[in-house]
């Protein structure tokens, strides 16, 4: 005769639910890997920075201010240069 949790992972299976899967879904969960996860968001927030830098080109004072060579407008700071840059560098 088979043991109690031999017989118990039996039961669950014949009911259609085992380890891993949660009543009343069919489908089976799967652990996904860290690496995974983590690259898959590094590279949508990239996304979202390269989408938000090409649509700001679309601002005429923007535009104008890259043609000239201004890549900070004059009103910030020195600090915020530089506070800037070290966040960038993080």
């Amino acid at each position: 005769m088979p043991s109690r949790p031999a017989l118990h992972e039996a039961e669950q299976k014949a009911r259609g639910h085992c380890r891993g899967e949660q009543r009343g879904t069919a489908i089976p969960r799967h652990r996904v890997d860290v690496r995974l996860v983590l690259g898959a968001l590094w590279m949508a927030m990239l996304f979202v920075f390269a989408y938000v830098d090409i649509f700001a080109f679309f601002r005429k004072d923007v535009l104008r201010a890259a043609l000239d060579g201004r890549i900070f407008p004059e009103r910030r700071s020195r600090f915020t240069r530089v506070r800037t840059a070290a966040l960038l560098y993080i």
